[in-house]
C-alpha cells in the first residue's frame, strides 16, 4: 500500500474516553489545543486548510505487550481530516462519505486504497482491543510538568 498522508486512526476501546482532552484540566487543554493551532500557523497539519474551526488531534503510540500507549504529539486538524481519523463515529453521526472523499482527495487515491487502509486500521483495532486497560505516558506533558 502506498504512503499515505491521510489516515485512519481507530483507538482501542481501552483507550476511549481517556484522552487528555477529556480528562486534563479545561484551562490546560485550553493552553495546550491553543499552542498547537500557533505552531501549526494555524492550518491543518495534513491537508494545509486554513480553518478557524481546528481540532486537537492525540497522536498515540500502542505498544500490545507492555500494554502501554504513548502520547506522540498534539496535531492540529481541520475538521475534515480529524473526521478522517475517527472515521468510525464519523460514519456512525452520517459523516461517512464526506470522510471517504477527503481521504481520497487528500491521499490522490481510490476507493481501492481506502478500503485496503480502513481493513489494516480495523485488524489493528482488534488486536489493540485484547488489552483491556492501557498504561499512559506522556513524555510531551512530562517536559512541560503538567500532571496527568
Amino acid at each position: 500500500m502506498q504512503n499515505l498522508k491521510l489516515t485512519i486512526d481507530l483507538l482501542p476501546k481501552g483507550a476511549w474516553g481517556k484522552d487528555f482532552s477529556i480528562t486534563l484540566p479545561k484551562p490546560t487543554w485550553d493552553k495546550l489545543r491553543q499552542a498547537t493551532y500557533e505552531a501549526a500557523g494555524y492550518q491543518c497539519e495534513i491537508c494545509g486548510a486554513k480553518s478557524k474551526k481546528l481540532v486537537a488531534h492525540e497522536v498515540w503510540n500502542f505498544d500490545i505487550p507492555s500494554r502501554t500507549q504513548t502520547l506522540r504529539e498534539i496535531q492540529a486538524l481541520c475538521p475534515a481530516c480529524h473526521g478522517v481519523k475517527h472515521f468510525r463515529n464519523s460514519t456512525r453521526i452520517g459523516y461517512g462519505e464526506q470522510a471517504k472523499q477527503h481521504f481520497m482527495q487528500v491521499n490522490h487515491c481510490g476507493l481501492e486504497t481506502l478500503t485496503q487502509h480502513y481493513l489494516a486500521a480495523e485488524s489493528l483495532f482488534e488486536q489493540r482491543n485484547q488489552v483491556e486497560k492501557w498504561e499512559m505516558k506522556a513524555p510531551l506533558l512530562d517536559e512541560l510538568g503538567i500532571e496527568y
